[in-house]
């Protein structure tokens, strides 16, 4: 059985993915960057449109912005360079980094001593929601990169985006139908970590990736197939389309992800926000439930031996106040690549809210 109902699909004409939690939203994103070229038919029959989703104060965006205040993004100064891919890497936005023959765009905030401490340096994903800026997940750990006892990278990229009329479809990433060949975001993340390996020499135990809605279904499908690679997860309001029982279909057509491409049990924060943790995601065709989802995705994971802690704030489908950055990067960096045993299994930080659960990988 699916956490994703489709309804009335049938007949339903074009619809437009909503802004998540605000009915306010109106900025539509017509697959701007995805393949020129695409056959609106080639996808399954249902057209639509991507807005933004709302972040936790009902606010949305689809300009790229550097900060909240509204500010364009800037490209920083030059900090390193990767010559296997011909690319000078900035602090703050980059773009026209070739991967799959696309040109890509991602932010980047680096600690102060990158030039003059030698690696190797952890790095952290984000990856944001529908038709959001990069920012919104950017600001959750962009002030944190000078931490003293863990300085990082942090890297967010920014989506195509896709829809489910381009080629491929998704949403916003490239995170709805697998594809061994090629897959536009996960190759995005290896060519990104290579790139930043080549330039400042990262620490192959702590590569860590966090999302919401959108993101987190990123980061999880990044868990399966870059299990190997990923130390440990943060995914707030995600799924795990390969779990039979969180399969999206469309009609006849169906998610599909790989099966888990390591070996290692590795640890995940899955956070949902109860039964109004849902989005529309088309109108009066599919809603999909986060919460319901997150739940299974518990099972999911512990039955394959992964650890996972489980916190349910009942606030929606939002980020909690009490649950942000400063907690998932604690989460993070207590879990570099094969910590064992886990070391929440016996008590949680006094920063984290009671509403955690952990449980064991079985």
């Amino acid at each position: 059985m699916t956490r994703w109902w489709i309804v009335a699909l049938a007949g339903a004409a074009a619809t437009a993915l909503p802004a998540c939690g605000d009915d306010s939203a109106n900025g539509d994103v017509p697959g701007e960057g995805a393949d020129p070229g695409a056959d609106a038919d080639a996808g399954p029959d249902v057209e639509a449109e991507v807005e933004p989703e709302a972040d936790g104060d009902g606010e949305s965006s689809v300009e790229a912005e550097a900060e909240g205040d509204g500010a364009e993004w800037e490209v920083g100064p030059a900090i390193g360079t990767c010559a296997t891919f011909s690319y000078e890497l900035h602090e703050g936005h980059n773009e026209g980094f070739r991967v799959d023959d696309s040109d890509r765009a991602f932010e980047i905030r680096v600690p102060d001593a990158i030039g003059t401490a030698t690696g190797p340096w952890p790095v952290v994903f984000v990856w944001h929601g529908v038709g959001n800026p990069v920012s919104q997940v950017m600001d959750l750990v962009a002030g944190e990169v000078n931490d003293v006892e863990h300085p990082f990278i942090a890297v967010g990229p920014e989506a195509i985006p896709l829809g489910l009329s381009t080629t491929p479809i998704g949403f916003d990433w490239d995170m709805l139908m697998w594809r061994d060949e090629a897959n536009a975001d996960v190759d995005l993340f290896d060519d990104v970590v290579a790139c930043l390996d080549e330039a400042f020499d990262v620490d192959e135990n702590r590569i860590y990736s966090m999302g919401f809605s959108a993101g987190a279904l990123m980061t999880n499908l990044l868990s399966v197939a870059r299990s190997e690679v990923l130390a440990s997860i943060a995914s707030f309001s995600g799924a795990y389309f390969s779990d039979p029982v969180q399969q999206m279909c469309f009609g006849s057509t169906c998610t599909t992800w790989p099966a888990f491409q390591g070996t290692a049990p590795f640890p995940a924060l899955l956070v949902r926000g109860g039964p109004e943790d849902t989005y529309d995601a088309i109108p009066g065709l599919m809603v999909i439930d986060f919460d319901g989802d997150t739940i299974h995705s518990v099972e999911y994971l512990t039955t394959r031996g992964h650890p996972v802690l489980e916190c349910a704030h009942d606030l929606g489908h939002e980020l909690p106040p009490d649950l942000a950055g400063p907690q998932f990067l604690e989460y993070l960096f207590d879990h570099p690549k094969g910590t064992t045993p886990d070391p929440y299994a016996t008590a949680l930080p006094a920063d984290f809210p009671s509403y955690c659960t952990f449980h064991p990988g079985e």
